[in-house]
């Protein structure tokens, strides 16, 4: 049995998603349109007992061909149910994308929460709904406003056509300031691999420190490397002694905390202090390893924290880092749920940060 992309809508809205447009989005990628379903009535690569079958998976940013098995559905609307319980609303303690504020957010939120290994599948989304959308979005009007006659005759039918209680509420709305976003904090972002020093791959937790103290007064230090010419006074970029003694000698005082946990990140952050982490980046979720990383936190929301990454935006499901450029780290949101394994190695309380204040 298959079903069309009306049905999904219906049966996706009737499920509680609060996108159903998205659920159709995934419906077209996932099966091509329910054409090519992964099991019995599977539109969506649902994994479980079932269908045994080949499939792509992204592992470091590589695409690898995997058998995987399938989960078999009695309906469509029994499949659609399955989707919108386990990944669109909260399930055992999981936040689902029902979270998300935008649709673009909640898109984003099933590749950082482990729906898809696809660093691009939110991407592929998104543009999937522009191609099927049927009507023109209002908030993207300004973008492709050129001033042409038709343009001018739209907008002028538009104008016609409200009310004026409308136009009033409308005038009220366009000329409130919004309130300046409290997150994320306005913290300058440095690269670690442009370093003009032969240590760009490994000074991660110099560029994470500088990017805090520049926060706290730009006349410190300027940049990461200056930060790691003091540090290397002291001793290695990876010794939190030469830190501690760096920050010391630049007047400022500095905590390292092996104790950290998620409800101090989020004070600090409150505070308006960026926070200096760090993380195991290389292994699967399930099993994080090496020999650690350093990032900097530069706000948070309920879902995400958001994250200066001195080397670049990190596959938090999988580990490594398919995405290396030098702004990709910038302000990147990385998932709290998926972070916190990533942080939070033996217990809630054993993280590592620095806190350091002027």
């Amino acid at each position: 049995m298959t079903a069309s992309k009306e049905e999904i809508y219906a049966f996706a809205e009737q499920a509680g998603a609060k996108w159903p447009a998205l659920v159709v989005a995934q419906f077209t990628l996932e099966s091509g349109h329910g054409l090519h379903v992964s099991g019995k009535n599977n539109f969506f690569g649902l994994k479980g007992s079932g269908t045994v079958k080949t499939t792509t998976e992204y592992y470091d940013g590589k695409e690898v061909k995997i058998e995987d098995s399938f989960i078999d559905f009695e309906s469509p609307q029994a499949c659609v149910d399955y989707l919108v319980e386990r990944w669109y609303k909260d399930f055992k303690g999981y936040k689902g994308v029902n979270n998300a504020r935008t649709v673009e957010e909640a898109a984003q939120m099933l590749v950082s929460e482990g729906y898809a290994t696809d660093p691009w599948y939110a991407q592929k989304l998104l543009k999937i709904m522009a191609k099927t959308d049927d009507y023109v979005n209002l908030l993207n009007v300004p973008e492709y406003f050129t001033g042409a006659p038709h343009q001018i005759a739209a907008l002028k039918t538009l104008q016609s056509s409200l009310t004026l209680d409308q136009k009033k509420a409308f005038t009220d709305m366009w000329r409130k300031a919004a309130p300046a976003a409290k997150f994320p904090l306005k913290v300058p972002y440095f690269y670690q691999r442009d370093s003009k020093t032969w240590q760009g791959e490994r000074m991660c937790q110099s560029s994470s420190i500088a990017m805090r103290v520049e926060q706290i007064d730009p006349s410190i230090v300027g940049d990461d490397d200056s930060y790691l010419d003091i540090v290397n006074r002291f001793g290695d970029t990876t010794s939190q002694s030469a830190h501690q003694k760096a920050l010391s000698s630049l007047g400022l005082k500095a905590q390292f905390l092996q104790n950290g946990t998620e409800a101090m990140l989020c004070q600090l952050l409150d505070k308006g202090m960026a926070v200096p982490i760090g993380i195991l980046h290389k292994g699967s979720i399930s099993k994080p390893s090496g020999g650690g990383h350093w990032v900097t936190l530069t706000g948070y929301d309920e879902a995400c924290f958001y994250v200066h990454d001195p080397f670049g935006e990190l596959d938090l499901i999988n580990g490594g880092y398919p995405k290396t450029g030098p702004t990709d780290g910038n302000n990147v949101r990385y998932s709290r749920k998926n972070l916190m394994k990533r942080w939070l190695i033996h217990s809630a309380n054993d993280g590592w940060l620095w806190v350091i204040e002027k």
